[in-house]
């Protein structure tokens, strides 16, 4: 009768999974089938706003790198989780941890493998490749085959960012937030101009960069425009080098 009365022994249980995979649902599911009765889920999302003094559904308007996201953030955030599957673990609770612990920097890997395979890239590999990563890097890549990993790639200019996955949306939509807010006729005439010079010499692309400079001065620059937002730039600077 004893050990028929005896709590069933705790134990940890964590999910992992692409953000959007749907490790949430799951473990909610499975935290309505446990019969113990002494089961508790913590979420890292919800822990997160929890540390900011946020509810679990408020919306944190956070930027990349900023708020919720910065590298203290998460590094506070599964501090936090460890902290307390800890101590509900030695209260003899049962721990299910909702969170994607392998960071992307862990996960993703990049290779061109055309060799390998035994075909030739004809989508431009060759071109955009080198100007990613240097040309050398870009044979090694060509001519091995081998993999990098993702904190490679950050090193290397091969990716602009790397995110937990479980950031990866929030991450994508800051940065067209940040893109969304800028002069809309400048950002698509610098997406322009990008795609030109990309597709010339140097020398062309300084002489191609100083046709469209005096262009846009004389048919598209607005003083008063500058004046209006000067202060707002000058402000959102400074907040991100805090």
């Amino acid at each position: 009768m004893q050990e028929m009365a005896r709590p069933p022994a705790p134990r940890l249980v964590i999910t992992h999974g692409l953000s959007g995979s749907g490790k949430t649902w799951a473990s909610g599911r499975w935290l309505q089938a446990e019969a113990s009765g002494r089961a508790i889920r913590l979420r890292s999302d919800v822990e997160r706003k929890r540390l900011h003094g946020l509810a679990p559904q408020a919306a944190s308007g956070s930027g990349l790198n900023t708020g919720l996201y910065t590298a203290q953030a998460h590094g506070d955030t599964y501090a936090s989780l460890l902290r307390r599957a800890r101590g509900l673990l030695g209260d003899g609770w049962t721990v299910l941890v909702d969170a994607a612990f392998l960071r992307h920097a862990e996960r993703a890997s990049f290779a061109d493998t055309h060799a390998r395979v035994g075909v030739m890239p004809g989508w431009g590999l060759s071109v955009l490749l080198p100007q990613a990563v240097g040309l050398r890097r870009a044979r090694e890549m060509s001519l091995t085959g081998n993999y990098v990993d993702a904190a490679t790639a950050l090193a290397w200019g091969l990716v602009n960012h790397v995110v937990g996955h479980d950031e990866l949306v929030p991450a994508a939509v800051a940065l067209a937030a940040d893109v969304a807010a800028n002069d809309p006729a400048a950002v698509a005439s610098l997406l322009a101009l990008y795609d030109e010079t990309a597709a010339t010499t140097v020398d062309e692309a300084w002489d191609l960069e100083g046709r469209r400079c005096r262009d846009w001065a004389r048919t598209r620059l607005d003083p008063e425009r500058i004046g209006a937002v000067r202060q707002a730039v000058v402000d959102r600077g400074r907040a991100q080098q805090r």
